[in-house]
C-alpha cells in the first residue's frame, strides 16, 4: 500500500473471484468482496469493491442483488466491484457494478469485459465509466448511480435505459445513441452531454418534468435544426449546440440557459415557472418570432 496523505494507508481492493459450474445451488446465495478500509477514515484511499465471474450451464441460485461489492471507507471511498454473471447456454451476460450508499471513485470497464451485454445494473452510488464500446440490451441505473461514457466510446442501447430517479445521471463524452431509432423522450434522469461528446437524437424531443438534458458548449447533436422542443424539466442549451427550434414548449418548474446564436420560431409557457438565466438585452439576447 501507497501513503498519499503523509499518515493513513491506503487500504486493499477486494480481491477476485471465478465461479464456473453446471448448477450452482445451495447457500449462502451471496457473498462479500468489499475493499478493505483505510487505516483512517480522513486518510488514505478506500479499496475499491472486487470483481468476479459466475458462469453456469443449467441453473444458478447466487442473487446478483445480494452480493456485496462495496468500496471501503477513507478519504476518498473506494469504486463499486464488478460481477459478470453469464448462462453458457446463451446470452451475452448480465454486469452489476452496486456501490451500498456511498459515493466512490469510478469503476472501469475491465479487460475482456464483453462488447455486448445482456443486462449493465449500476446501482447505489456507483459510477460505472465505460472506457470501451459497448452494446447493452437492457441498462438499469438507480437514483444514485452513474454513467460516464468515455471520449472515443459508443454506447449503444437496445431498449430504452431503466432509471430509478432524477439524479441518476449520464455523462456523454463519446458517443450515446440507441441502435434503432433516434433519441426523442429524456425521462426520469440526466443527459449530460459535454465537449466532443455526440448524441443521436430526433428532431423532436421531450424533457420530462423528473429529467435533465444539458448540451454544453463543443457538444454535438445529431439533429440541430429542431422542430418541436418540449421540457418541464431542466434545460441548458450552450451556444451553438442549436441551430433553430420551431417550436419550443415549456411546463411546470423549466431553466433554460443562453442558447447563442440559435433561433427559437414559437416559444409557449403553457404552465409553471421558466426561468431564464443569462440573458441580456445587449450580449445575450432571446431570438424568437412569437411568445
Amino acid at each position: 500500500a501507497t501513503n498519499k496523505f503523509g499518515c493513513g494507508t491506503d487500504a486493499g481492493a477486494g480481491g477476485g473471484i471465478k465461479l464456473s459450474a453446471n448448477i450452482i445451488a445451495g447457500t449462502p446465495q451471496s457473498f462479500t468482496m468489499t475493499g478493505s478500509d483505510a487505516s483512517a477514515v480522513d486518510r488514505g484511499g478506500g479499496g475499491g469493491g472486487g470483481c468476479a465471474y459466475i458462469q453456469y450451464t443449467t441453473s444458478n441460485s447466487i442473487n446478483p442483488l445480494s452480493v456485496i461489492m462495496n468500496g471501503g471507507t477513507g478519504a476518498q471511498v473506494g469504486g463499486a466491484g464488478q460481477l459478470l454473471m453469464k448462462d453458457s447456454d446463451g446470452g451475452n451476460g448480465d454486469l452489476y457494478a452496486i456501490n451500498g450508499g456511498t459515493t466512490g471513485t469510478s469503476t472501469p470497464t475491465l479487460s475482456g469485459t464483453p462488447s455486448t451485454l445482456d443486462n449493465l445494473y449500476v446501482s447505489t452510488n456507483a459510477i460505472y465509466v465505460a472506457s470501451s464500446t459497448l452494446t447493452i440490451t437492457t441498462t438499469t441505473v438507480s437514483s444514485t448511480a452513474q454513467i460516464t461514457i468515455n471520449a472515443g466510446t459508443t454506447f449503444t442501447y437496445i431498449n430504452a435505459p431503466i432509471f430509478g430517479g432524477t439524479a441518476g445521471i449520464i455523462h456523454v463524452y463519446g458517443t450515446y445513441t440507441p441502435s434503432a431509432g433516434s433519441i426523442s423522450t429524456i425521462d426520469d434522469f440526466t443527459l449530460k452531454v459535454y465537449s466532443g461528446g455526440i448524441i443521436n437524437n430526433n428532431a423532436t424531443m421531450q424533457i420530462t418534468n423528473d429529467a435533465g438534458l444539458y448540451l454544453y458548449s463543443g457538444s454535438a447533436p445529431s439533429t440541430t435544426v429542431l422542430t418541436n422542443l418540449s421540457s418541464s424539466g431542466t434545460l441548458y442549451l450552450a451556444s451553438s449546440t442549436i441551430t433553430s427550434v420551431s417550436n419550443l414548449n415549456t411546463t411546470s418548474t423549466t431553466s433554460i440557459y443562453p442558447l447563442g446564436s440559435a433561433t427559437i420560431g414559437t416559444f409557449t409557457i403553457d404552465s409553471g415557472t421558466t426561468t431564464l438565466y443569462g440573458f441580456t438585452t445587449s450580449t445575450n439576447p432571446l431570438s424568437l418570432t412569437n411568445l
